[in-house]
């Protein structure tokens, strides 16, 4: 009898644990994720506009586009859907209880709690993007009038300081530096400063947007991007320039690239293929016969829009 007690027992301790196991599944952060502890969200998500991001326990992102769009919550496998209110906007931040995005009605910076309470404005700035990163806020500009310039200000809006005066579209965090989409002689080029906007270097001057350069990735000192007809990649010094996939037809669209960790995750619109590469060993292999626009990566999970509903793959 003793025997059969303890035999319950153990059956019912594993019980347990294994419906631990599932729940924290369902609502904790799965270990193949990235975390970005002094991001506001990952950089390849930015890139995509970022209309999701994500803590340590849920997904934040929107459905619907202007009068129908809806900000949600949820864990990481879709369920516990919940509202938090009813805006409109994209670059998606999370930052403690907090959660950032522009506006796209007057594309100014707001944020709202995770419960979705206390919906303020930041900053007053027109704006292009823009990310959290170590602490500060970074935004590309968007004022009329003037160049697409890059700005620093802490998470009250306040203390803004311009660190380029000059056109930027894009930026990337590597080694203490921002790399960015910047102008040089008229021509749009891959460039680098310092954080504090000293020390500018340019990096490629292929011409970046347009005809040229339209997104790029650093991994292990290198820069990878894509142009019109080409995917390649170059040193963080401007050398050693390879030529990865050439008739790759990007057009000018481009979020429907990412990456997570040393995981590049693109798509090719010549003839209509989804790849996985992997940047360490250089092997690549098709994954998808199908182009998936505004991919958002999350550990193993891929995340995306069918028409203005989110909709999930298994990597």
């Amino acid at each position: 009898m003793k025997f059969v007690k303890s035999v319950k027992y153990v059956i019912l301790q594993v019980l347990i644990w294994i419906l631990v196991f599932i729940i924290s599944g369902c609502t904790q952060l799965p270990d193949t994720v990235v975390k970005h502890e002094n991001m506001g969200n990952t950089q390849g998500n930015i890139f995509n506009f970022g209309v999701l991001a994500y803590d340590e326990s849920k997904l934040y992102y929107f459905e619907g586009i202007r009068e129908t769009s809806i900000l949600y919550k949820s864990d990481f496998n879709g369920k516990n859907k919940e509202e938090l209110a009813a805006v409109y906007g994209c670059y998606l931040n999370i930052i403690d209880d907090w959660i950032y995005y522009m506006d796209g009605y007057d594309r100014k910076i707001y944020k709202i709690q995770t419960n979705g309470e206390d919906n303020q404005k930041v900053a007053d700035l027109r704006i292009l993007s823009f990310i959290i990163y170590d602490g500060d806020l970074y935004v590309i500009s968007a004022e009329e009038g003037l160049p697409n310039q890059l700005w620093i200000m802490d998470y009250n809006g306040e203390n803004q300081r311009l660190l380029n005066e000059e056109q930027v579209s894009q930026i990337f965090f590597y080694n203490n530096r921002i790399y960015y989409v910047g102008r040089e002689n008229d021509v749009q080029c891959i460039m680098s400063m310092d954080m504090d906007g000293n020390d500018r270097k340019l990096i490629s001057e292929e011409r970046a947007g347009g005809s040229g350069i339209n997104n790029f990735y650093i991994f292990e000192d290198n820069i990878y991007f894509f142009s019109l007809r080409e995917f390649a990649k170059i040193s963080i010094t401007g050398e050693n320039r390879e030529s990865i996939r050439e008739g790759f037809d990007f057009a000018t669209y481009s979020p429907s690239v990412n990456i997570n960790g040393s995981i590049l995750y693109y798509a090719d619109m010549h003839n209509r293929n989804f790849y996985i590469r992997d940047l360490k060993t250089g092997n690549e292999k098709r994954k998808w016969g199908k182009m998936y626009d505004l991919i958002y990566i999350v550990g193993d999970m891929m995340f995306y829009y069918d028409g203005n509903k989110l909709q999930r793959l298994k990597l």
